[in-house]
């Protein structure tokens, strides 16, 4: 069997799911080739990737042989998916969809309360000849069970739920160190829809406290005067750099509304924190409360007197208990969320398609 993921990264930039899955433990089961994309107008081979110009993307075909493919996965690019299902083939396409763009633009109208009549028809639209597309493949991968039945309840389509994880040969032990200020770590897009404010305007209520904050971030906050000895903004992390940089912290931050457009997705940060050996404070989203509990981490509701509790409560433990609470959580996700288990149920999955 030979399977040709179509990523929707550029220029060969690594993925956590997309590094572990295809290009290391599914490649023990079946021969995998990875699609990346250029903005260049160049074509490169190297070793089982291929970089393929951007405005090329609808014509795979020209660069590569698909008639020496079992299984063809198009993430997150319907428009690569459209060319695919139009062509004569003798290989099965599969769609994996991450996350709901297109809704997001969407909700986004919704929230800032502009062009929600243009928006709204342009996403009912969409959604439709999106939904059209997908169950017109042989099979569909959905990040999260939530996101089937929310926008995908009616599918005759066989499916396969394709949630982030870790890799179990990258987890990190948290080490203690004898140092009596917390230190709490954010990582990732900060936004309007995230209301990332909420939780500033809660830390402010703790600034006598001995803590601090780092964001990592290409987002650049104003904050607030009371909080510049507290948070400070560290820029963009490289990803080889990641999972070190945050074994250096004691709880990471993942907190978000708890809405539609969130709930359909699978906490990429959540994950990272844990592989890194330290445990989240992160809203109530469906992936989070399935997975962790009060021991292993800090659900909360998204909302000011649940942040205040939460951040009390992380501030009156010791070290020792948070970084239990972060191997307890590393091993959940070991068991339910490893990259390597989930490499052998996928390849189940494809192998009775084929």
């Amino acid at each position: 069997m030979k399977l040709l993921f179509v990523s929707d990264k550029f220029d060969f930039s690594p993925h956590s799911a997309i590094d572990s899955i295809f290009n290391k433990y599914l490649k023990k089961y079946i021969h995998v080739d990875i699609v990346y994309f250029s903005k260049k107008n160049t074509f490169e081979k190297k070793e089982n990737k291929f970089l393929i110009p951007y405005k090329d993307r609808k014509k795979i075909y020209t660069y590569i042989d698909l008639k020496d493919y079992n299984i063809v996965i198009v993430r997150n690019f319907f428009d690569v998916l459209n060319s695919l299902l139009k062509l004569s083939r003798n290989f099965k396409v599969g769609f994996q969809l991450s996350f709901p763009h297109s809704y997001r633009r969407y909700y986004q109208a919704k929230v800032e309360k502009k062009a929600i009549i243009r928006k709204s028809l342009e996403y009912f639209l969409k959604e439709k000849i999106e939904k059209r597309l997908i169950y017109k493949t042989d099979f569909f991968l959905p990040i999260s069970e939530y996101m089937i039945n929310e926008f995908f309840n009616d599918i005759k389509t066989p499916y396969f739920i394709l949630p982030l994880g870790i890799d179990p040969e990258y987890v990190l032990q948290k080490k203690l160190i004898i140092d009596e200020q917390l230190k709490f770590l954010y990582i990732g897009t900060i936004d309007k829809l995230r209301e990332f404010d909420k939780l500033l305007d809660v830390l402010k209520e703790f600034q006598k406290d001995n803590w601090i904050l780092d964001i990592y971030s290409s987002t650049n906050l104003q904050i607030d005067k009371k909080l510049q000895n507290k948070i400070f903004q560290k820029g963009y992390i490289k990803r080889s750099e990641l999972l070190n940089k945050i074994n250096e912290y004691d709880v990471g931050i993942f907190v978000l509304p708890n809405v539609t457009l969130y709930k359909v997705a699978s906490p990429t940060k959540v994950m990272e924190y844990y592989q890194a050996g330290i445990p989240s404070l992160m809203s109530n989203i469906p992936e989070c409360v399935e997975l962790f509990d009060d021991n292993s981490g800090f659900i909360v509701n998204f909302d000011k007197d649940d942040l205040k509790n939460s951040i009390k409560k992380i501030l009156s433990m010791d070290k020792l208990s948070l970084i239990n609470m972060g191997y307890r959580g590393q091993n959940i996700l070991l068991k339910k969320r490893n990259y390597k288990i989930i490499s052998k149920e996928l390849f189940d999955f494809l192998k009775d398609l084929v």
